[in-house]
C-alpha cells in the first residue's frame, strides 16, 4: 500500500478533501485536512479547506481562527486576507438573521419546553437500564458512529486508506476488549520534557489498551479535535497530549471528566528542555531544530538556559497555573488530579497507582517485562535519565533567582516547588 507521508500521497489527499467539500461531505473532508495538518504543521491549504469547512458549517470563529492560520502560514496571500474579511462580514449578517429569528424561536423553544416536560412525565414510568448497560450500550453507539463516518471516507478513497486519529483495526480492536474489561478513558495533559510519552506508554503495555490521539500539534500546545476526544471517550485507550486549559470545555462537551495534569520543578524543567536543544541543535545540528529555533544556533549551554528562563519558562508556568485554576472552578464538571515527574522518579508503583485509583482501573505491580525501554526507532531523540535535582549542578544562583521569582505562589504553595 502507498504510503500517505509522499509528496503523491498528500497531494491526493487535497484533492480528495476538496471533492469531499464539493459534495458537502463535511466531516469526512474535516478528518482528511486535520490528517494532512498532522502531515505537516504549516500546511496552508490544508488549514483554508478547514476555514471552508466550518465555514460551510456556519461556525465562523473556527473559521475565522483556520484562515488565520494559513495567513499566517504565508502573510502575503491577498486572497487568504479577502477571505478573512469576507468571512468577517458573512459572520455579521449571520447573526443579524438569527437576532431577526429570536422572537420566533422563543415562542417555539418554549412550546418544545412544554412537550419536553410532558415526555419526561411519562418517561419516568418507564424502567431506565442499569448503569452498566447504558454506558456499553453508549460506548457502543459512539463507536458505531465513528466507523459510519469512516466509511464514508471509504467510500471516495479508493485504495488510499484515511485512519481516523491515527487508529489501525488493531486498535480499535484492543479499545473494543478494554471496554468490556471496564478500562475508562485515561486522558494525560503534561508540559514537554516531563515523561508523559513514558507514562503512556507503560499504561498502554500493561493494560494492553490502544494510544489514542485527541489533538494535533499547534506549536506549544495542542488544539483539542472534537471528533477524536468523542471516540476517545468511550473508554479502553489511553492518551497523553500538550492540552492548554482553554479546551477544558471542548473535553467536557465531548465526554471527558477526568483528566490528570502532569508537570515538573520549574528548575529541572528548564535544565532538561534547554539541554536537550542544545544537544540537538549544537552536538547533533538536527536540520530540523535549527530551523525551528535558529536563535539557539551559536548558544553555549548556559545562553541557551537564559532564553528558555526568558521564553520558555512562562507559557509553561501559566499552563500549570490555569489548570491548577480550572481545577479549584470546574470540579463538578472536571475532575482534575496533578502528577508530578519527581514522584515519578521516587516511586514508580505508587505514583502509577495513583493513576489507577483516580481514573478507577485495576493495577498491579510492574513487573520488569512490563516496563517501557528507550525506543530505538527514534535515532534523532536526545534522551535523558529523568534525574530530578540536576539542577542543582547546573543552573547558577542567578537563574535560580529568576525562575522562582517567575514562579506564581499559589504553584509553589501546590506543589512545593
Amino acid at each position: 500500500m502507498k504510503p500517505v507521508s509522499d509528496n503523491a500521497s498528500r497531494e491526493d489527499l487535497h484533492k480528495l478533501a476538496e471533492k469531499l467539500l464539493q459534495r458537502r461531505k463535511l466531516e469526512a473532508a474535516e478528518e482528511i485536512a486535520y490528517l494532512l495538518i498532522g502531515l505537516n504543521a504549516l500546511d496552508i491549504q490544508a488549514f483554508y479547506v478547514l476555514g471552508e469547512i466550518y465555514q460551510a458549517k456556519k461556525d465562523y470563529p473556527m473559521a475565522l481562527k483556520m484562515f488565520n492560520q494559513a495567513l499566517i502560514i504565508n502573510p502575503s496571500n491577498l486572497e487568504i486576507l479577502k477571505t478573512l474579511k469576507a468571512t468577517a462580514e458573512e459572520e455579521v449578517e449571520y447573526n443579524r438573521e438569527l437576532e431577526a429569528q429570536a422572537a420566533a424561536k422563543r415562542q417555539a423553544e418554549e412550546e418544545e419546553a412544554e412537550a419536553a416536560r410532558a415526555a419526561t412525565e411519562a418517561e419516568a414510568a418507564l424502567p431506565y437500564p442499569a448503569p452498566d448497560n447504558y454506558i456499553s450500550l453508549r460506548n457502543i453507539l459512539v463507536i458505531h458512529k465513528q466507523e459510519e463516518a469512516l466509511a464514508n471516507v471509504y467510500d471516495c478513497t479508493d485504495p488510499l486508506h484515511v485512519p481516523d486519529s491515527g487508529q489501525t483495526e488493531i486498535s480499535r480492536e484492543l479499545q473494543s476488549k478494554a471496554i468490556k474489561r471496564n478500562i475508562p478513558p485515561i486522558l494525560i495533559s503534561g508540559i514537554h520534557r516531563s515523561g508523559t510519552v513514558y507514562i503512556r506508554n507503560l499504561i498502554a503495555k500493561k493494560l494492553n489498551i490502544p494510544i489514542h490521539f485527541v489533538a494535533i500539534n499547534m506549536g506549544y500546545s495542542m488544539d483539542v479535535v472534537p471528533t477524536w476526544v468523542r471516540q476517545f471517550s468511550a473508554g479502553g485507550n489511553v492518551s497523553s497530549e500538550h492540552i492548554f486549559p482553554q479546551y477544558a470545555n471542548r473535553l467536557i462537551e465531548n465526554g471527558i471528566s477526568k483528566i490528570v495534569v502532569h508537570g515538573r520543578n520549574p528548575k529541572q524543567w528548564v535544565v532538561s528542555l534547554a539541554t536537550t536543544r542544545h544537544a540537538s541543535i549544537s552536538v547533533n545540528e538536527d536540520p530540523q531544530d535549527c530551523a525551528i529555533f535558529p536563535e539557539l544556533v551559536g548558544l553555549d549551554l548556559r545562553q541557551t538556559i537564559d532564553l528558555h528562563i526568558k521564553r520558555e519558562l512562562p507559557w509553561m508556568l501559566r499552563m500549570m497555573q490555569n489548570w491548577l485554576d480550572v481545577s479549584e472552578c470546574r470540579s463538578g464538571d472536571l475532575e482534575v488530579q496533578f502528577s508530578m515527574h519527581e514522584d515519578l522518579a521516587i516511586d514508580k508503583q505508587k505514583f502509577f497507582q495513583n493513576f489507577a485509583d483516580f481514573f478507577g482501573y485495576r493495577w498491579s505491580e510492574i513487573e520488569p517485562n512490563e516496563d517501557i525501554q528507550r525506543d530505538e526507532k527514534l535515532s534523532n531523540a536526545n534522551f535523558r535519565k529523568g534525574k530530578v535535582d540536576e539542577w542543582k549542578s547546573v543552573l547558577t544562583n542567578a537563574q535560580i533567582s529568576q525562575i522562582e521569582g517567575q514562579t506564581p505562589d499559589a504553584l509553589k504553595l501546590q506543589f512545593g516547588w
